[in-house]
């Protein structure tokens, strides 16, 4: 049972909570250490779930550098404009998964800010399903991703 869920800007948690949701991020291969350091000092909201005092699932609502968010936008090729996005929901890893967790958690991020984007494995339909579920729409065409022979889909979700 979940005991602890908290979105709070990451000077909001302890080192030590901290170091664990990089672990956890970098283990799933979520991102990449240097990556995740420079994404951190844009002071993105993290979320942290805890049951028993151990962190069992991570999210965010990132803040990416604008060439990454540009690219992204671009390849898609979709009609939305990338600055019209300030927040990336990301990072959504749940060590019990088939058991809702990843659920609550993108809904909680997904429903925090207004004007999100979200992108997903293309074969990941599990994700794409609760995407879906919370209000983000998929827009513009697969591409292929640059870390592996996969092809990636672009979600948004635009909370008026």
């Amino acid at each position: 049972m979940i005991d602890d869920f908290k979105i709070e800007n990451k000077e909001k948690f302890s080192k030590e909570d901290l170091n664990v949701f990089k672990k956890i991020l970098t283990d799933a291969n979520e991102v990449g250490e240097s990556t995740f350091d420079g994404l951190m000092r844009k002071n993105p909201l993290l979320l942290i779930c805890k049951e028993k005092g151990l962190i069992i699932g991570t999210g965010a609502l990132k803040i990416p550098n604008e060439k990454y968010k540009n690219t992204i936008f671009n390849k898609s090729k979709t009609d939305f404009q990338s600055s019209d996005f300030t927040y990336e929901l990301g990072w959504i890893v749940s060590k019990n998964e088939g058991k809702g967790i990843g659920r609550k958690m993108t809904e909680a991020l997904a429903n925090y800010k207004a004007s999100l984007y979200a992108t997903v494995k293309k074969n990941n339909l599990r994700m794409r399903d609760i995407l879906e579920d919370v209000g983000f729409t998929i827009t513009g065409e697969s591409y292929d991703s640059d870390r592996g022979d996969y092809k990636i889909c672009l979600y948004v979700k635009i909370n008026l």
